[in-house]
């Protein structure tokens, strides 16, 4: 019959030898203090592994980074960069446009108050002035809204390239007369949806991809 091994610490050991226990050894404490001093050896040693592994571990993930860092850093920005200048050049011609037919808008605004002012004199004085009842420029249903461009919305052409709309009052996308009547539709398709920020992109998408697939199927036209 084996005789079962006795666990019991130093610290326990001792207590029972104080506490009588008279079958308790000099050896069995010495081997009871060998073990737990190779118990910790071995926790120590587990201990020391687990930091070597950490240190390892580390160092390889540092290695793959400088990699992929010098990869990063050493990649061709020039298609970026080419497409930030046509970017550039194309906002400012726009610009430029914008400004030219703001100046033309004003023009002809100033035109139809002077003829309204000469309409209004004629007619002061009894004489017929017909035409120059009523506005000139009419925008009862908006017309004139439609057609006059401002300035400003140029400036929101990048937030509508990240997110498909530029919102105004409420949130809803705004609606200008620099939108293609295609625009004006997802424009008009964002406010109605109970989803903006997500019909705006979807529509941007959407739209982004149309107008790229353009010159291919003039291409094979």
């Amino acid at each position: 019959m084996t005789m079962a091994t006795d666990t019991r610490t130093v610290e326990e050991l001792k207590a029972a030898v104080i506490a009588g226990d008279t079958t308790i050894t000099a050896s069995q404490i010495e081997k009871a203090r060998q073990a737990e001093e190779f118990a910790e050896l071995q926790a120590q040693a587990e201990r020391a592994k687990a930091q070597r592994d950490r240190v390892a571990e580390l160092d390889a993930d540092v290695a793959t980074f400088k990699a992929d860092y010098a990869e990063f850093a050493g990649a061709d920005l020039s298609e970026l960069r080419g497409l930030y200048d046509e970017a550039v050049v194309i906002v400012a011609e726009l610009h430029d446009k914008v400004k030219a037919r703001v100046a033309e808008q004003r023009e002809m605004e100033e035109r139809e108050r002077t003829l309204e002012r000469r309409a209004k004199e004629l007619r002061e004085l009894g004489l017929d002035a017909s035409t120059g009842r009523g506005r000139l420029i009419d925008n009862s249903q908006g017309e004139w809204t439609r057609i006059a461009v401002r300035p400003e919305d140029v400036d929101g052409i990048a937030h509508e390239a990240k997110f498909g709309f530029v919102p105004g009052g409420g949130g809803l996308p705004t609606v200008h007369a620099l939108h293609s009547d295609e625009r004006r539709d997802d424009m008009l398709a964002i406010r109605a949806s109970g989803y903006v920020q997500g019909t705006g992109r979807e529509l941007l998408e959407a739209f982004i991809a149309r107008h790229n697939a353009e010159p291919a199927v003039e291409a094979d036209a």
